[in-house]
């Protein structure tokens, strides 16, 4: 097993980006970059609400290095990782020390139930978890 400072020294380097890039987007964002949306930040209020894509763009930015930046600068802070992948989402959850919200808009349906790693907690989408973290 990695630890979580291993993977943030991953996540800074070149090279290990380089690798990413050179993967479909696809596998590592299942919904697409234009869907994946900053749902809480309490260190970068400015980015809730927006894309992935579109902070990359802010940025001038590929995706990848926009994600990794932001995933290292907020390591050790408290956050939730929101995804309908625990083998992908949850796990990254994990390796931050986050709170994972499982949403049942995607891969996982109630009949996989439970999952590994087990979710904070379980939303029907996006909207239900946004609702719940904002009363």
């Amino acid at each position: 097993d990695v630890s979580v400072e291993e993977k943030l020294r991953n996540m800074a380097d070149p090279a290990v980006r380089a690798k990413l890039k050179a993967q479909p987007l696809k596998f590592m964002f299942i919904g697409g970059v234009d869907e994946s949306i900053v749902v809480e930040s309490r260190s970068a209020a400015q980015l809730v609400g927006r894309s992935i894509a579109q902070i990359a763009e802010d940025q001038g930015k590929h995706v990848v290095d926009a994600i990794c930046d932001l995933v290292v600068e907020v390591a050790g802070s408290t956050g939730t990782v929101v995804g309908d992948r625990p083998d992908t989402d949850g796990l990254l959850a994990r390796a931050l020390g986050w709170d994972f919200a499982l949403v049942m808009s995607g891969v996982v349906g109630e009949d996989d139930l439970p999952v590994d790693p087990l979710p904070g907690s379980v939303h029907a989408d996006l909207a239900a978890v946004v609702e719940a973290a904002l009363g």
